[in-house]
C-alpha cells in the first residue's frame, strides 16, 4: 500500500462499532460498499461499479456477463499476472496467449493470426501502471468483432488521452490487493455501462442477494444461480478512504518517477517509454539492456542503493514459462511459441517506485546512482 494511516483505522473502527458488517442492510439503505460503488462510478465517469472480493473475481464477472463460457477463446498478452488466465479457465473458456512486443503489450499482428471462429474476446492488460494504446486496441477489437475487457489491476487512476482506463471496453476490472495503488487488503471492482450486464454481475457475484430484502425487487432479468464474491463493509469503508487519496498518490508517484527518470537518462539508460506519459500511473520504471547478464548486474547495483528492483523475468506469477505446468495438455504449452516474449522480458529490469522514503531519502538514493552504478 502506498498510503494508509489513521483515516483507514477510524473508518474500519466505525463500521465495527455499528456491528453491521454485511453490505446489504435493506432496500434504499446506503452502505459503505454501495457508497464506494457510487463514488467509484463518479471517479471513472461510468454508470455502474460493483465491489468484489478480488480483482480475479472482477475478471470472472466481466467475462461472464459478456457471455464468455466453455470453449470460447480469449486473447491475452504473454506478460500479465496469472489471474488473467485463471479467470478465463474458471469459466471453462480457453486462454489464447499472444506474444508481447517491445512495448510489453500484446502483439496485435500475432493476435490477428490467432483469431478463429471460437475467438470471442480480448483482454487488454495495463501492466506496471502503463496504459495500453487504447486507440489501436479498440480499433482492433471493433474490426474483429471482439468483446474488449480491460484489466486495470495495476493501473488504477491511469488514463489514455485523458480518459480513465477501464472505461474504453465492454468492462473494466480493478484490484484492491495490498500491492495495488489503492487497497483494502484484498478486493476488486468491475465497472460496466450496460444496465442488464450490471444486473447479471450483481446476481452472479452474490447469488443469494436475489432473495433478500435489499435486492429481491430490483431485478428485471431472468434469475439464475451464481457465485459468492461479496465484499464486506470493512472493505467498503477502507477502500472509500483510499479512493479519496488516489490522485494524491498518483501525483507523488509521478513526481518521484520523473526525478529518477531524469537521472537515468543523463546516465545513458535506455528507458521503455509510455504511450501516454501524462496518463501513466508511474508505479514503475522499466529499463532495457543488451543482455540478461547485464540485467542481473544492474539489479544488484540498484538494490544496494535502496531501490526495489528486479528482472521482469523473475516475477513468478507474471511470466509465460511459470504457467506451463498449469496449462498442460494445451497447444499453448510450447516454449518455442514464446521465444519473442522470452527474449524481450529477459533483457528488461523493473524499478518499483516507492513512497516509503522521505523526499530527502529518495533524492539521496538518486544522487548515489552516479557513484554506485557501473557504466551502461
Amino acid at each position: 500500500m502506498f498510503s494508509y494511516g489513521q483515516a483507514e483505522i477510524d473508518a474500519i473502527a466505525k463500521v465495527i462499532n455499528t456491528k453491521k458488517l454485511f453490505r446489504y442492510q435493506g432496500e434504499g439503505i446506503d452502505t459503505e460498499c454501495s457508497k464506494f460503488e457510487n463514488e467509484f462510478s463518479q471517479y471513472l465517469n461510468i454508470p455502474h461499479s460493483l465491489l468484489l472480493s478480488s480483482g480475479t473475481n472482477a475478471l470472472v464477472v466481466a467475462l461472464f456477463v459478456n457471455g464468455i463460457g466453455p470453449g470460447d477463446e480469449v486473447l491475452i498478452p504473454s506478460y500479465t499476472f496469472f489471474a488473467t488466465i485463471a479467470a478465463i479457465l474458471e469459466l471453462g473458456a480457453i486462454p489464447v496467449i499472444v506474444n508481447i512486443n517491445e512495448s510489453l503489450t500484446i502483439d496485435l499482428a500475432e493476435a490477428a493470426l490467432k483469431i478463429t471462429a471460437k475467438t470471442k474476446a480480448l483482454i487488454a492488460v495495463h501492466m506496471d501502471g502503463e496504459p495500453c494504446d487504447m486507440d489501436i486496441i479498440c480499433q482492433f477489437s471493433k474490426n474483429h468483432n471482439l468483446i474488449l475487457i480491460e484489466d486495470v489491476a495495476q493501473a488504477i487512476g491511469g488514463t489514455f488521452k485523458g480518459k480513465k482506463l477501464g472505461t474504453f471496453g465492454d468492462a473494466g476490472c480493478f484490484s484492491f490487493n495490498v500491492d495495488k495503488i489503492i487497497s483494502c487488503g484484498e478486493g476488486g471492482a468491475v465497472v460496466l455501462r450496460d444496465q442488464e450486464k450490471y444486473q447479471k454481475a450483481l446476481m452472479y457475484h452474490d447469488t443469494c442477494n436475489q432473495f433478500g430484502p435489499t435486492l429481491k425487487d430490483f431485478y428485471t432479468i431472468e434469475h439464475f444461480s451464481g457465485k459468492s464474491m461479496r465484499a464486506s463493509e470493512i472493505q467498503g469503508a477502507m477502500i472509500r478512504v483510499q479512493l479519496v487519496k488516489t490522485e494524491e498518490i498518483l501525483h507523488a508517484l509521478r513526481m518521484r518517477r520523473k526525478s529518477l527518470e531524469e537521472k537515468l537518462i543523463t546516465l545513458g539508460y535506455d528507458l521503455l517509454t509510455s504511450c501516454d506519459v501524462i496518463g501513466a500511473c508511474s508505479t514503475t520504471i522499466r529499463i532495457k539492456f543488451k543482455s540478461p547478464s547485464i540485467v542481473k548486474e544492474k539489479v544488484i547495483n540498484f538494490n544496494s542503493i535502496g531501490f526495489k528492483t528486479m528482472p521482469i523475468a523473475m516475477r513468478p506469477g507474471h511470466n509465460i514459462w511459470s504457467w506451463f505446468k498449469v496449462l498442460k495438455n494445451n497447444s499453448i504449452n510450447q516454449r518455442s511459441n514464446f521465444l519473442q516474449t522470452i527474449d524481450i522480458i529477459s533483457s528488461v529490469l523493473i524499478i518499483f517506485i516507492s513512497l516509503e522514503e522521505t523526499d530527502k531519502e529518495w533524492n539521496s538514493m538518486i544522487e548515489k546512482l552516479e557513484i554506485k552504478m557501473l557504466p551502461v
